[in-house]
């Protein structure tokens, strides 16, 4: 194994991590926001913070991909970093999303 497939192999699994646990912290949160807003008697109010903790989201993706750029300055390590973390964010989304019936 050469260089730029190992740091691409640590790319890959750096991504993964992040999007798992971001993808754990969104869904936590989208369920604090419902249950907040049944409990005030207001189920329309968890929309926006379901927007909110979307963007929130895409910002902590962004923070890990510069601090890892920052710390590792790595090409083949951020490419790899950011397409797993992309495709598998996206993928967990989606099998979360169809697993509650299309409701988020």
């Amino acid at each position: 194994m050469n260089e730029t497939t190992m740091w691409a192999v640590i790319g890959i699994t750096y991504g993964a991590v992040i999007a798992v646990l971001n993808n754990r912290l969104l869904f936590r949160g989208i369920r604090r926001a419902r249950e907040r807003a049944a409990a005030l008697g207001k189920p329309d109010q968890g929309t926006g913070v379901v927007t909110r903790l979307f963007g929130i989201r895409y910002a902590i993706d962004a923070g890990a991909l510069i601090i890892a750029g920052v710390l590792f300055r790595n090409v083949a390590f951020l490419i790899a970093a950011a397409l797993s973390l992309t495709i598998l964010g996206n993928i967990l989304i989606a099998t979360t999303v169809r697993a509650k019936g299309g409701k988020i």
